[in-house]
């Protein structure tokens, strides 16, 4: 997990914006792919997808998060 929170740090200077704004992960994504469900759930969720803007479902592959849906209606959208 250590390593996953210096690249976002890395990743987040590289783009000249806060650690925490959703370009950070979505190019986090973009150059190592998915991360394990307790990665997403215990480390991602909380930061990129804060409790007033819940999830309405995680799309998990091969133990990964690949894709999340914010309400019953609405599309799936890949964050891979």
């Amino acid at each position: 997990m250590r390593q996953i929170i210096i690249r976002l740090h890395d990743i987040a200077k590289e783009l000249g914006t806060s650690f925490d704004d959703p370009q950070v992960v979505v190019e986090f994504h973009n150059r190592y792919g998915g991360v394990s469900e307790e990665i997403y759930y215990n480390l991602l969720d909380p930061i990129y997808f804060p409790y007033n803007q819940h999830l309405y479902g995680v799309r998990m592959e091969g133990g990964k998060a690949v894709a999340i849906k914010k309400d019953k209606d609405s599309e799936w959208v890949s964050i891979v």
